[in-house]
């Protein structure tokens, strides 16, 4: 899963965290410093939602801050899968192709997100 764009990662620094091996895109979070938004590929599923044909995005997410500024849900603190409805309605139909394609996406953002490497260098105190 590495379809990175070209300049990705390219503000390198210290205070920065590197980017996992999932992430395609990201930006560097000037309001919030030494953070870094990383974002996997996004995999579009279709469904249906009574009345139109929608999709479903999925997509490995990790808005990467230092531990001392986290005040968000704690599920955003870490690696985690994003899904977003592209659709005005609140449910949606999947037929039994579209469910299983739906749960492959998941799993397969699941499995980048667990395999997620520190992306914050250890830090020496003294020189040590």
């Amino acid at each position: 899963m590495n379809n990175r764009q070209p300049g990705h990662d390219a503000e390198r620094s210290p205070a920065l965290p590197t980017c996992p091996p999932w992430c395609t895109t990201c930006s560097v979070e000037e309001d919030v410093p030494g953070t870094r938004h990383h974002r996997g590929t996004t995999a579009l599923v279709n469904a249906h939602d009574g009345g139109h044909d929608v999709q479903l995005a999925v997509w490995p997410d990790y808005f990467d801050m230092p531990a001392v500024r986290r005040a968000g849900p704690p599920v955003l603190d870490e690696p985690h899968v994003r899904v977003e409805l592209r659709s005005p309605d609140p449910e949606i139909a999947l037929t039994p192709e579209q469910a299983r394609a739906l749960a492959r996406q998941l799993n397969a953002a699941a499995d980048a997100v667990d395999a997620t490497p520190g992306t914050r260098a250890a830090l020496t105190l003294g020189g040590r």
